[in-house]
């Protein structure tokens, strides 16, 4: 082979790697941009459904905001609410007191005798002495116990009422 036949051979050699080259480098641009393009579709895909869910989970939050303000106040108006019938029921109870008879009526307890220990001791020795089982076996609670205004004479005892 000569200088120039070699020299024409390296030459077409080379043109056709460059044009090898040249069609690799295109078609990998094809590809790569084909590639590219599916990329970027995936992409704002994902983006624009990243939006919605974004967008839903604002919307849940604002409604899981809205339900928690609703429950605290239905939680205060039923402590409200609570705390009104509590005071209604106080009320009544206080009328109740106030309007109940007393039960018991001892008569002929002479006076001063409750002076020392109180009347509630001059009870509790009264009910040990005629009923000594009674006091023990039930669990009897004194509210009140005073004296009753005299009704027709003041030289009589005046009455303890319990």
């Amino acid at each position: 082979m000569s200088e120039s036949q070699f020299r024409s051979t390296i030459i077409q050699l080379l043109v056709a790697l460059e044009k090898s080259i040249k069609d690799s480098r295109d078609f990998m641009t094809a590809k790569f941009g084909a590639n590219q393009a599916e990329i970027k579709n995936q992409l704002n895909e994902i983006q624009s459904k990243l939006e919605v869910l974004t967008t839903r989970v604002n919307e849940v939050e604002e409604r899981v905001s809205d339900i928690e303000d609703k429950l605290i106040a239905k939680r205060e108006t039923e402590e409200k609410r609570d705390k009104q019938l509590k005071d209604h029921e106080d009320r009544i109870r206080e009328i109740n007191d106030s309007l109940r008879k007393k039960n018991l009526r001892l008569i002929g307890v002479p006076e001063g005798a409750e002076r020392a220990r109180g009347p509630e001791y001059v009870f509790e020795q009264i009910l040990a002495e005629n009923f000594p089982n009674l006091g023990r076996e039930t669990g009897i609670q004194i509210q009140e116990i005073e004296r009753s205004p005299p009704l027709k004479s003041i030289k009589t005892v005046q009455h303890l009422d319990i």
